[in-house]
């Protein structure tokens, strides 16, 4: 695994609640650019490492995407 998978990963891990991709980006202080979060959390999705859901509002439509540590 790259050292940015494995950061996005520890971020989402040390989180509280599931976070954006921003929201990761943030907490990594500048460890990697937000695309390099982007595609982290994708790759991250697809080896079953992590859940992402988006969150609607009914009101004004789909307002963002959300990642967390998948929990067994």
């Amino acid at each position: 695994m790259t050292k940015a998978r494995s950061a996005v990963l520890a971020a989402l891990e040390e989180a509280s609640e599931p976070l954006s991709a921003t929201g990761v980006s943030e907490r990594l202080s500048g460890l990697c650019d937000l695309a390099t979060v982007y595609r982290s959390l994708h790759w991250l999705e697809g080896s079953g490492s992590v859940e992402s859901f988006a969150l609607y509002c009914s009101e004004h439509g789909k307002i963002g995407r959300a990642s967390c540590r998948e929990r067994v």
